[in-house]
């Protein structure tokens, strides 16, 4: 089992170009993997294989692509014939390329074995990791449930350690997430999941900062001059990064006072016109941009009133 920590990241199918930068982009910033799924909206829906096929070209960095199997939205019971067309998706999402699938079933508030045993063996037969989706956080007997999804040889488990829809983040189930790893014993990955988000404004401070990395190249700029946008850039994307995680929104305004040094730095070092244009110009979107926080999903307890 791997101890390593890793950034995963959740991605809804829509247009198949954002898709693509979307993928390559992350995966540049550090992201180790991939849940593809269509129609966040309704929970997560299996993806065309257009988007997979998408997805998999993309991939950089030895990123890993898990596709979701779900063909249908509402609850997680899985009819006989529901089960047929998941275990034809998954040989679709194995022949297009992917390296894991996630999937969950559930009868009568349990795990249902026989279909999560069928499914398991049919991802099993393709070489494909298994992970078992927040279905999970609706069992009754969740204890049981994992030593029985250990034995079926399923690698992950996504949960939030809180109950299903209840409106509660993973911070609220930190006790139930420490229950699970300590009952885990290593044989299983406990993946964390919720409560991460890109709004729009921070989205645009990821071209700005790379931007700035690279103007030794896009504006011939040198020496001190090229070194100091080079910095600036690199650490936009790093707050870029730490303010996706909702709890840590309010990392944001670390663009304020990179935006302020660059409004001061083409000054001091004696850069050219166009150094000190694209300076001004980045430092005041990076300060405009930060200004707005963009929705919160999860609620986070006593932490609520730090998100500003």
């Amino acid at each position: 089992m791997n101890n390593g920590k890793f950034i995963e990241v959740c991605l809804n199918e829509g247009c198949l170009k954002q898709l693509a930068n979307n993928i390559s982009m992350a995966s540049n910033l550090g992201a180790k993997r991939f849940e593809l799924c269509s129609n966040l909206h309704l929970d997560g829906l299996t993806p065309s294989v257009n988007a997979i096929d998408c997805a998999v070209k993309n991939l950089t960095n030895s990123a890993e692509l898990v596709v979701m199997i779900r063909p249908e939205a509402g609850n997680f019971f899985v009819s006989a014939e529901c089960r047929s067309l998941m275990q034809k998706q998954i040989t679709i999402a194995a022949n297009a390329g992917a390296h894991g699938v996630v999937f969950g079933a559930i009868k009568h508030g349990e795990l249902d074995l026989e279909v999560t045993r069928s499914l398991v063996a049919t991802a099993k037969q393709h070489g494909l990791m298994v992970t078992y989706h927040r279905a999970f956080d609706t069992l009754t007997n969740s204890l049981s449930a994992l030593d029985k999804l250990i034995s079926l040889g399923v690698e992950r488990i996504l949960t939030a350690g809180t109950p299903w829809q209840s409106g509660q983040s993973a911070v609220d189930g930190l006790n139930q997430l420490n229950t699970y790893l300590a009952h885990s014993a290593n044989q299983i990955e406990i993946v964390i999941g919720g409560g991460v988000t890109l709004p729009w404004n921070l989205a645009l401070c990821i071209p700005i900062g790379v931007w700035l990395m690279f103007t030794r190249l896009t504006l011939g700029a040198e020496g001190s001059m090229a070194n100091a946008d080079h910095v600036v850039g690199a650490l936009v994307l790093t707050v870029v990064v730490t303010a996706t995680a909702e709890s840590g929104r309010m990392v944001r305004y670390a663009l304020v006072p990179l935006g302020l040094a660059l409004f001061t730095t083409p000054f001091l070092l004696g850069a050219p016109l166009v150094s000190v244009v694209s300076s001004l110009l980045c430092g005041a979107l990076l300060i405009g941009l930060s200004l707005r926080k963009g929705h919160i999903r999860a609620s986070y307890g006593k932490w609520d009133k730090f998100i500003v």
